[in-house]
Order: C-alpha cells, then sequence, then structure tokens
C-alpha cells in the first residue's frame, strides 16, 4: 500500500512539473511598453524582425489581433475598450513566427490588462455565400509567385489566389453596406482571381443629389454584381459561429 502511494505522489510531481515547464516556457516579449495613444486616430501596426509597433489600436482590436479573429466576433467587455486607443511596442531577442507573436500578444494582453477571454459557439444572423441558380463564374488563380495573394479595396474588391472562404471575409471586411459575419457554403475548392466592380450605398441624405445625375453610370450594388460578375450570391440564415468572449479586463496601470 505504502509503495502505491509513492508511485501515486511521484507521478503527481512528475505531472506538476510538466504542467510547471508548460506555463514558464510560454513565448513571451523580452521587452514590451503599452500606452495611451491619444496622437492619431488612424491605426497602423508592424512586425519585423522580432519587433511590434501597433498605433493608435483600440484595445478590442488588439485582442483580435492576439486571437486571430476578426473584430466583430471578439464580444463583451466594457465600453472603454473600443474607445482608447493603445501604443504597443515589444521586442524579441530573434526573429519568431506570426503565430507566435500572436501567443506574446495574448500573455501581454493578460499581463497588463488582467484580460480573460473564452471561446464559445452562439447562433447568430449571418449571411450565406452560394452558388447561384446558374453556377458560378470564376476565373482560376494565375500561378504567377510574384503576384501578392489576397483581396484588396480598389474601387469594389480585388483578390489574387484566394479561396471562397477568403472572399467570404473579405466581404465583411471590405463591402461596405455587409455588416454581419458572411460563412462560405458555395462548396467550392480551389483558388481564384476575383474582381468585383460595385458601388456602396449611397447615405440617406446623398440619395437624391446621386440620382439628379442621369448622364453618371449606374453601378451595381454588392449584392448584384456577386451575382452578375461571379455567379454567387448571399442569402440571410441564422448559424453557429465561434466568437470571443471578453470575460474581465481592467483598465492600464500607469508605468506599464
Amino acid at each position: 500500500m505504502t509503495r502505491m502511494v509513492v508511485c501515486w505522489a511521484l507521478a503527481a510531481i512528475a505531472a506538476s512539473r510538466v504542467l510547471s515547464q508548460t506555463v514558464t516556457t510560454a513565448p513571451v516579449f523580452e521587452v514590451a511598453t503599452i500606452k495611451p495613444d491619444v496622437s492619431t486616430d488612424a491605426e497602423s501596426g508592424s512586425f519585423e524582425h522580432g519587433h511590434l509597433v501597433i498605433r493608435g489600436a483600440p484595445l478590442r482590436h488588439l485582442i483580435s489581433s492576439a486571437y486571430d479573429m476578426r473584430i466583430d466576433l471578439v464580444q463583451g467587455g466594457p465600453p472603454w475598450i473600443d474607445k482608447t486607443r493603445f501604443a504597443v511596442e515589444a521586442k524579441t531577442t530573434e526573429a519568431v513566427s506570426q503565430a507566435t507573436s500572436r501567443l506574446m500578444l495574448r500573455a501581454l494582453l493578460a499581463e497588463r490588462f488582467t484580460l480573460v477571454v473564452h471561446n464559445e459557439e452562439k447562433a447568430t444572423p449571418v449571411l450565406v455565400l452560394k452558388v447561384g441558380k446558374r453556377g458560378a463564374k470564376l476565373q482560376t488563380a494565375s500561378t504567377d509567385a510574384a503576384r501578392p495573394r489576397g483581396c484588396f479595396s480598389t474601387s469594389g474588391i480585388l483578390c489574387h489566389g484566394v479561396t471562397m472562404r477568403t472572399l467570404a471575409d473579405a466581404l465583411r471586411r471590405l463591402a461596405t453596406g455587409i455588416d454581419t459575419p458572411v460563412v462560405d457554403e458555395t462548396g467550392i475548392l480551389g483558388a481564384y482571381d476575383l474582381m468585383l466592380d460595385f458601388s456602396p450605398p449611397n447615405p440617406p441624405d446623398r440619395q437624391d443629389s446621386a440620382s439628379s445625375q442621369p448622364n453618371e453610370p449606374i453601378k451595381a450594388t454588392i449584392f448584384s454584381a456577386l451575382q452578375e460578375q461571379l455567379g454567387l450570391e448571399l442569402q440571410k440564415a441564422i448559424r453557429p459561429i465561434g466568437v470571443l468572449v471578453v470575460d474581465h479586463v481592467e483598465p492600464l496601470t500607469p508605468g506599464n
């Protein structure tokens, strides 16, 4: 019996050591400062050679970056996490991957703001991206490796080498008039080069002035552009969406 107790105790000690090692080896920045930033309303950021610099970012945006979650899917928290902007400067002794830098930013936010979050799924109103009745009209991605991949805002939306999931995310980020998550349910695999030419909706106070210019060509809305130019459509639906919930956060302590 004594031997069994000793073996159990040794196993518990070994497990605690493993847990301790896991905690102590979590990646952290060597040097880091966070302070309120009243110098600008424009948000910017860069991460090169282990040096992270962020300017003018509300805390919700920092959380979004740290957890690789869209800003609109970071929920909860007091009003100030959307209003107060921060400047962040942090360094590592050597270059690390973007994934590791996100873990470091998580640890930094937990330390400086006592941030506690959790993941959950919520039934959420969304727009579902589907193939239209006449079928999709898509151009297979170019093999030009020098071409930057992703979606960019132009007079509409220009995408190079993107999946339908990337397009769905871009519609939420770049298309004025879409204020809910967009979920890809096209079932289409592969990468494509895409161009959407559309006009953002006019504010109410500009409706009359816009309609008083009959010679100006009328562009499609994002919804009709998807149908006419790509053979895709957006439909309203309710889907379970993964969100990040802010459970606890405290204001930044001076001197951090």
